[in-house]
């Protein structure tokens, strides 16, 4: 048994942790550690952590199937349930680089996306927060799985890929254009706690240990990493968007009307926890309204609307 250990000893302190909680979805995980095997960084200048929230599958024999192309541990907690936010806080925890870099299983990365991580985290001390912006991030629409499906399995080499889906707006990340807009003209997001989408984020260790990271109150899906979002922005923490997209979210089905009822209860204990005024916009307005708000083209939704 390989749970709860690391499968490669240690050679030296590594610049950034990739931590990737998983459960039941071995293809889409097998996808990412693959693609993790490509990196430009050295193999232990880079570790990465899953943490398995209690997986039936063949995740186990997936991950050691890995065990000598990356610096990889593995570990593990019975399912109790949806409980992502403590899987990452777990692997919070034994992260060992002093950047932690939380990616979804199903998550194909560009070659320089650890790179490019480290290298915006040189100097920025711990307020710093990256959002990565990735290729096929949709909210729950499904509407170009096909066509990304299509993209990813023409092009076999990663660079010929990621040049190809640069071609194709429709695949891009659905918060590109927004932040394009803002990082562009140089005027600050007011409220960038609500693009914090944690399937791409990257932040130092010693900040998530400040706030303590993800709140393990959150066991179905959505909002706790726009909690963590606002936790980051009240302590005073600078966010960056890497607009250039160095990820792919590989297609899978996300059963949206399950998730848009989990969603709207967690909303609820984000308002509660949270009652600012400014945080009480979740209960009405969707992402791009609240942005919108800073242009005034602000629009009411109703909360089965929330994104």
């Amino acid at each position: 048994m390989y749970r709860n250990r690391r499968l490669v000893k240690r050679q030296v302190m590594p610049s950034i942790s990739v931590v990737i909680p998983t459960y039941n979805c071995w293809p889409l995980l097998e996808q990412t550690l693959q693609s993790l095997t490509q990196q430009s960084l050295e193999k232990y200048d880079f570790e990465v952590i899953v943490v398995d929230d209690g997986s039936k599958d063949s995740t186990e024999q997936c991950i050691s199937s890995f065990s000598e192309r990356l610096n990889l541990s593995y570990f593990y907690q019975d399912d109790l349930g949806y409980r992502v936010a403590k899987a990452r806080n777990m692997g919070i925890t034994h992260a060992t680089g002093s950047v932690v870099l939380c990616l979804d299983a199903g998550m194909w990365a560009h070659d320089d996306l650890l790179k490019q991580h480290i290298e915006l985290h040189k100097g920025g001390g711990d307020e710093l927060v990256v959002l990565g912006l990735s290729y096929g991030v949709n909210e729950f629409c499904d509407a170009n799985f096909a066509l990304l499906q299509q993209v990813f399995d023409t092009h076999k080499d990663t660079t010929s890929l990621f040049d190809a889906l640069f071609h194709i707006k429709a695949l891009y990340d659905c918060r590109y254009t927004v932040v394009s807009e803002f990082t562009e003209s140089g005027v600050d997001i007011v409220d960038p706690w609500v693009l914090c989408w944690s399937g791409h984020i990257s932040c130092k260790k010693t900040r998530l240990q400040k706030i303590n990271g993800f709140d393990p109150w959150f066991n179905s899906w959505g909002g706790e990493d726009v909690e963590l979002g606002i936790r980051l922005a009240k302590a005073g923490c600078k966010f960056h968007y890497l607009t250039k997209q160095l990820a792919i979210h590989l297609p899978h089905p996300k059963e949206p009307a399950q998730k848009r009822a989990t969603a709207i209860k967690n909303i609820e204990y984000i308002c509660s926890k949270h009652p600012q005024d400014r945080y009480q916009m979740l209960q009405h307005a969707g992402w791009r309204d609240i942005i919108a708000l800073q242009t005034k083209r602000f629009e009411s939704r109703s909360v089965s609307e929330l994104v």
